[in-house]
């Protein structure tokens, strides 16, 4: 296992060590590796064939051509010259999109939350649709000292508005029973 881990890290950096980017401890190290352990000899060779074909068949890979230098520096050169209005309308331009988007943002959000934070009342109040109350039922029993029992009457009192019916008149609801009385 602690071979294979040496290999590992050995191999994860034997580009850097070829390039002699390593500091002098790691380099050591890899290079005592390289001489000790056959498949870290063979990787190294391997790193070494690949760079040597890449910088045989792609030298001007990253060369510049002295040409290309002056005609970049004269480009640049004029750019430099051109008047400083050009650049302030577009970045006057980036701004007034910026500022416009930015306040669209704005009022898109205070939108949707505005619904949120304006009524801080109580849910069921919103969320339950209005009904119409339940007529009231007043009973009242009637039981005299002096006369005898007499059966108790119930009375029911409803207060509801009716629309009007097609031919004008109002229909009326009378739904009190007649008092029973002793006698009728």
């Amino acid at each position: 296992m602690l071979r294979f881990l040496r290999y590992r890290y050995a191999k994860t950096r034997l580009a850097a060590f070829i390039d002699g980017e390593l500091p002098i401890s790691s380099r050591r190290l890899i290079a005592r590796m390289i001489d000790e352990d056959r498949r870290i000899y063979e990787e190294y060779l391997r790193f070494r064939q690949t760079r040597e074909m890449l910088q045989r068949d792609m030298p001007i890979l990253g060369r510049t051509n002295p040409d290309q230098l002056t005609s970049m520096w004269e480009n640049i050169q004029i750019q430099l010259q051109t008047p400083a209005s050009v650049s302030e309308q577009k970045s006057t331009t980036y701004r007034r999109t910026s500022l416009s988007y930015s306040l669209v943002v704005g009022f898109c959000s205070i939108a949707f939350l505005l619904p949120v934070f304006w009524g801080t009342g109580d849910v069921s109040d919103i969320a339950i649709p209005h009904q119409q109350p339940q007529p009231e039922m007043a009973m009242k029993t009637i039981t005299p000292s002096n006369m005898p029992l007499i059966e108790a009457t119930a009375v029911a009192v409803v207060a509801q508005s009716f629309p009007e019916s097609t031919d004008g008149a109002f229909s009326h609801l009378d739904n009190t029973p007649a008092p029973k009385t002793p006698g009728q």
